[in-house]
């Protein structure tokens, strides 16, 4: 496994923050961070609301700028604070994974908030119920309706709000989700070559080919308030693409690879010309064969038997007309 903690060009500030977790499994509380002050501070107070308290909070910041990076230091205080030198994307995870004390992870992005006092309790528990699992996923709501988002929904069955039941899934939801940190002495943690965009579903890949259960799990809810700010718009049409071909490259079977890739960049095509990104689209598509025609040693598919578990789990997936419906709610 590569080294977690590794960059000479960040500085880690830990003020030792550590809270006694009575009668749990302690919990680190994971949070990656650019700009976003105000997302950042909403986020602290839910964690901080929270029953079970958490053994540990990490804030990993990505170089956010001199102008904002001083009030995100008094914004954490309390905290472990990691200053990354270089915004290096989703793979700042690793960081937070190297530096937690705690067997559970909880990975939220700054854009998201617990929605009750009850969040990492329902974490723990969720992990009891099932010791196989690497991942709990959460239910992700819109905080205006409380109502499940359906643009962050991508498990494979269609979303009902009366589900009130774990299920397994082949999903990972970016930024709300928890992870035992174990999971990482079998499996390579975040790709940084993804950048932003399926670091998730490359995850998933990978745990499902090491022998772990991937859960969702909706007593666990957290608010997405989906922030514009560094949002550049139209930029899902250019990572979605790339991403897809480097996550095709790195882990589909050759035989499987074909019908994984081509249903998934049609949809993303169809969607990028209606929105009026199109040219973006074809970027991310040009960017994803370069990066694969030079960077050729990823490639590490997983075993058929990983696909055909896969396949089963997706067996009760939604109709391709619903899957359509929906990369045009999570793109763009």
């Amino acid at each position: 496994m590569i080294n977690l903690t590794g960059n000479p060009d960040t500085k880690d500030r830990n003020s030792g923050l550590q809270h006694e977790t009575p009668g749990g499994t302690p919990i680190t509380v994971a949070i990656l961070n650019y700009r976003r002050l105000p997302e950042l501070s909403r986020l602290l107070q839910t964690v901080s609301a929270q029953e079970y308290r958490p053994v540990q909070v990490i804030v990993v910041d990505n170089n956010s700028g001199p102008d904002i990076l001083p009030l995100i230091r008094r914004k954490s205080s309390g905290c472990t604070l990691i200053e990354l030198a270089d915004n290096v994307g989703t793979s700042a995870r690793n960081r937070a994974i190297g530096a937690a004390s705690s067997e559970i992870v909880v990975m939220l992005d700054n854009d998201v908030s617990l929605a009750d006092s009850s969040a990492l309790r329902e974490i723990a528990a969720a992990f009891d119920r099932h010791p196989n699992a690497g991942c709990i996923n959460f239910g992700i709501n819109n905080p205006g309706t409380n109502e499940r988002s359906a643009r962050d929904w991508c498990h494979p069955w269609v979303h009902d709000r009366r589900d009130c039941w774990d299920r397994q899934t082949t999903f990972i939801s970016e930024g709300a989700c928890a992870f035992r940190r174990s999971v990482f002495n079998a499996v390579e943690p975040y790709w940084d070559a993804l950048f932003i965009n399926m670091e998730g579903a490359d995850l998933a890949f990978r745990m499902l080919e090491a022998g772990f259960e991937i859960w969702y799990t909706p007593a666990v809810e957290v608010h997405h308030f989906l922030s514009d700010e560094t949002r550049e718009g139209g930029r899902d049409f250019y990572h979605n693409p790339r991403n897809l071909i480097l996550l095709g490259y790195r882990d589909i079977p050759a035989s499987r690879l074909f019908g994984f890739l081509a249903p998934r960049l049609a949809a993303l095509a169809w969607c990028s010309l209606l929105r009026g990104y199109f040219s973006k689209f074809i970027a991310g598509v040009w960017g994803g064969l370069t990066y694969v025609a030079r960077a050729r040693h990823v490639r590490r598919p997983v075993r058929q038997e990983t696909m055909d578990k896969f396949d089963q789990l997706r067996s009760d997936a939604r109709s391709r007309v619903s899957r359509l419906v929906q990369y045009w709610k999570c793109v763009g």
